[in-house]
Order: structure tokens, then C-alpha cells, then sequence
């Protein structure tokens, strides 16, 4: 089946857009003359299943556990989201109803929107399906995508200060060198100046008579990082040269492990087999050296080997992991003892970021200040010697 996308008149005399399945155009126009709509335009959709944010998606997961929760059917839930979703969560939602209608599970329907719905959710959402468990996989589901959601805001929202100050610092000295320092430059023409401002003018002169050749190496630049930046071997290159350097290696070996405990807990408690939530677990880690590790591991899981011996080997995990799913394994509850974990490292996080902003603040500020007044010290100084501008 196939999505036109239609204008029509409905009985009312309002103009309704919307979209609808059907086999062809003939159907869909079929379908519309039934419901007595009044064709205005009729396309089919040739465009792709749109990609969802994962806050859509997390919107998307919500809505759906409201109308569950309402003892509303799973078919009929789909349905009022359709009508009351955006233009591209709509697409998806009847793609699904579609899939439903057809007789497939909504974990087998979900497997058409692989890019938006990971291997995690359609796993948890499958393993619910044979324990009858959808709304509490759902409420997992919901906690995992809050907790990246937060972490992601956190790490951008301490990096965006101190790129307005950078861009700000930027505005300023392009304004400074481009246009005031040239237009004052007359004024300390055949005069004897402080070195430091013959320092500051040559930089001027040199911007100012290159700018043409400036404005393009920076607009080439800007597209060549771009460009790089899409090839996979060189981000690759940029995570390893920032897993090489000590401290942010640790830091990000806890992002990993706080991923990989929040998953596998996650999964567990959705039903998914130990095994099997190990693995899409792994999938979560970035850094190829631990990942490797851990499935290697994997074998020695299915052996029979506990989880706490098979961490204890790798030493890149911190002691503390081990230790705790070694208690746990214990009590048996370990999917509690997982999200404790979580819990642990995402304060951890949180409180390090924290931390690193509060800190690189006011070293911007001040390395700003510094080259700022140094530059506008050096212009103006030699302007307050007022007897350096008059004549013999």
C-alpha cells in the first residue's frame, strides 16, 4: 500500500488536508468519494518515512501508554494518534496500522521504521508482547529515552556558553580589525607609536587588504569540516584522538557504562532473555576497544561464567561495577542493582559537567578580556598623547 497525501471539501465546507492508505489512486479516490469528500487534489507520497527526533519519539511512546493505560485497544490507540500527530508522525502511525490490520505483531510493524525505532525499543516491545506486558515495557521504554534525552541536553547545554563567548569574541575582533582599527589607521600614519600597536595595525592592515581571500578560506573551511565530518574513518579519527587523552577517556568510559547498565536493566525488566539484552546492551557502547571486550565476554556468559567475573577481567570498567552486580547476582536482583548503577554515574555525569562549566566560564571570560583590551589598549593609548597629533 502506497500514501496519498489529499486536499478536499468536507460536508461542512472546510478544507480538509490529510493523508490516507490505498492500494492506488483510484482506491484513494474511492475511499474519499465514500467518506463524501469533495477532491480538491490528490498526490502520492514518494518521499520516505521521515526521520523522528528522539524527542518525538519519546512523545510518541508517552502518548501511546495514556490511551493503553485508558483500556483503549491497541489498534484504536493508533488511530487517535494518527488524527492528533504531526504530518511526519502521522506517516508512521498508519504505516503501523496498516501492519496491525494485516495481522503482525506491533514489535514485527515496527520493524519498517528501523531508523526511528531502534533494536532496544522493538526488543522490549517484543518481549512484552509474550508476557503481555506492552504498558510496563512502555514505562521502561519512556525512562530510557528521558535519561539520553537529559544527558544529551546536559553535555550541549554545557558547551553552548562558551561558544557565544567564543562567537562573540569573534564578532568583536572582526568588527575591531575589519572596520574601526582600519579607519584609524590615518591617524598614526608617519608617527611614532608603542610597539605593541604597530603590532596591532600590521594584523589590521593584513586582515583588511585580505579580506576578500579570508571570507573564502573561512566559508571553505566551514564546508570542508562539514564534509568530513559525514565520512564514518574520520569521526572515527576524533573519538579516538579523544579517547587517547586521559581525562576525557575516563569520562566517557562512565557515559558508556551508564548507557550499557540503564539498557541492560531496562531490557531485563521488559522480559527480554539475559542473553539477548547483553548483547543489544553492548550495542550501546561507542568505544570500539570496550565493546570488543565485552563481547568476547559473551562467550564465557553462555559458558556459565557470572557477570561480575566476566567485568572483574576488563580492566577498563571501574572496580565498583564488578563489585555491585556481584552483590546483586547474590540477592538476585540484579536489574535493580543495574539501574542503581545508572543512577550512580548519571550523578556522576551530571555533577562533572556541572562542574566543568562553572569552571570554563570564567577562564573564557578572562582570556577574552585579555585579548579584547589588549587589542583596544593598543589603539587608543597612543590616542590620549594628544601632543604626539600636533604639528611642529
Amino acid at each position: 500500500m502506497a500514501i496519498f497525501e489529499y486536499k478536499a471539501i468536507m460536508k461542512n465546507g472546510k478544507i480538509s488536508k490529510d493523508v490516507i492508505f490505498a492500494n492506488d489512486i483510484n482506491e484513494a479516490k474511492f475511499f474519499l468519494f465514500k467518506d463524501d469528500l469533495k477532491i480538491l487534489s490528490l498526490k502520492k507520497n514518494t518521499s520516505r518515512y521521515p526521520q523522528l527526533s528522539k524527542k518525538e519519539i519519546l512523545n510518541f511512546t508517552k502518548d501511546l501508554l495514556r490511551l493503553l493505560k485508558a483500556s483503549i485497544p491497541l489498534y484504536e490507540a493508533l488511530i487517535i494518534l494518527s488524527k492528533n500527530s504531526s504530518k511526519k508522525l502521522r506517516y508512521i502511525t498508519l504505516d503501523l496500522l496498516q501492519s496491525i490490520k494485516k495481522g503482525l505483531y506491533l514489535s514485527q510493524a515496527l520493524l519498517n521504521h528501523k531508523k526511528n525505532f531502534d533494536e532496544i525499543y522493538i526488543s522490549i516491545i517484543k518481549a512484552s508482547e509474550k508476557i503481555g506486558k506492552l504498558e510496563y515495557s512502555l514505562e521502561e521504554m519512556i525512562k530510557l529515552l528521558e535519561k539520553e534525552i537529559k544527558i544529551k541536553k546536559k553535555i550541549i547545554s554545557s558547551f553552548t556558553y562558551p561558544s557565544l563567548l567564543l562567537s562573540f569574541c569573534f564578532i568583536v575582533l572582526t568588527v575591531l580589525f575589519f572596520y574601526i582599527i582600519p579607519s584609524l589607521s590615518d591617524l598614526f600614519d608617519q608617527r611614532s607609536v608603542h610597539p605593541f600597536t604597530k603590532f596591532i595595525l600590521a594584523i589590521s592592515n593584513f586582515f583588511y587588504y585580505n579580506k576578500t581571500f579570508f571570507f573564502f578560506f573561512f566559508f571553505f573551511i566551514k564546508i570542508l569540516i562539514s564534509s568530513l565530518l559525514i565520512f564514518k574513518f574520520i569521526r572515527k579519527k576524533i573519538f579516538n584522538f579523544i579517547m587517547s587523552l586521559p581525562i576525557l577517556k575516563k569520562f566517557m568510559i562512565k557515559i558508556f557504562i551508564e548507557r550499557f547498565c540503564k539498557t541492560f536493566g531496562a531490557l531485563l525488566y521488559g522480559g527480554v532473555s539475559y542473553i539477548e539484552a547483553y548483547n543489544l546492551s553492548i550495542n550501546t557502547i561507542l568505544y570500539p576497544k570496550l565493546k570488543e571486550k565485552l563481547k568476547t565476554s559473551k562467550n564465557l556468559i553462555e559458558k556459565g561464567y557470572s557477570l561480575s567475573s566476566v567485568l572483574e577481567e576488563i580492566k577498563i570498567i571501574p572496580s565498583m561495577v564488578p563489585k555491585m552486580i556481584k552483590l546483586s547476582e547474590k540477592s538476585g536482583k540484579l536489574e535493580e542493582m543495574l539501574f542503581s548503577i545508572s543512577s550512580i554515574y548519571e550523578e556522576e555525569i551530571d555533577r562533572k559537567l556541572t562542574t566543568l562549566t562553572t569552571l570554563l566560564q570564567p577562564i573564557i571570560l578572562v582570556i577574552l578580556g585579555f585579548i579584547i583590551g589588549f587589542v583596544i589598549l593598543s589603539v587608543l593609548l597612543p590616542l590620549t598623547d594628544i601632543s604626539s597629533f600636533i604639528g611642529d
